[in-house]
């Protein structure tokens, strides 16, 4: 699996990321920001290489960051528990370059990123509006019955493609 995952978590929805620890970017350089400015997630998390946790919360958070990561590591001990989870719950999922991930559903996902995903064979997305999943060479069957754009190219052994008509598709 991956080697570190980043999460966001905002009053209603959630964020993941999972990528390489060399090609992950800081998740609070990408927060979005409220019209005040202020961030508007209030708690981003990080599982590290060794299986630990580690935990950023805002200043003005009541929780501390150690008490975030304790709760985290407690409700799920291990990535994959938390990957399984989030797979389930999040509404934004990048997972690009996870080259041990073989299938991928993701039931509330609007927003799913998996380019690179080399061993990936399938991908069911109700919801997903945004489905990005270009260089998966093992790839075989996408289900988006939402999905506004999907992002395919270098996807050679693709052959059952379940979006609407109208949904723009890159090849």
């Amino acid at each position: 699996m991956c080697r570190l995952a980043s999460f966001l978590f905002q009053p209603r929805t959630m964020e993941v990321r999972v990528a390489d620890l060399n090609s992950h970017e800081r998740t609070h350089d990408i927060l979005g920001l409220r019209d005040d400015g202020s961030p508007s997630a209030w708690r981003e998390g990080h599982y590290l290489p060794d299986g630990t946790v580690s935990c950023a919360v805002l200043d003005q958070d009541p929780v501390m960051a150690e008490q975030a990561a304790s709760v985290i590591t407690a409700r799920w001990p291990t990535f994959e528990r938390f990957f399984a989870w989030a797979c389930l719950t999040a509404t934004e999922i990048d997972a690009h370059g996870c080259t041990s991930l073989t299938s991928i559903e993701v039931p509330v996902a609007t927003w799913l990123y998996a380019s690179g995903c080399t061993a990936l064979t399938s991908i069911e997305a109700p919801a997903a509006q945004a489905l990005y999943a270009s260089g998966c060479t093992a790839l075989t069957s996408i289900e988006a019955p939402a999905a506004q754009t999907l992002d395919v190219r270098g996807c050679a052994g693709l052959t059952d493609i379940r979006v609407p008509p109208t949904c723009r598709i890159s090849r």
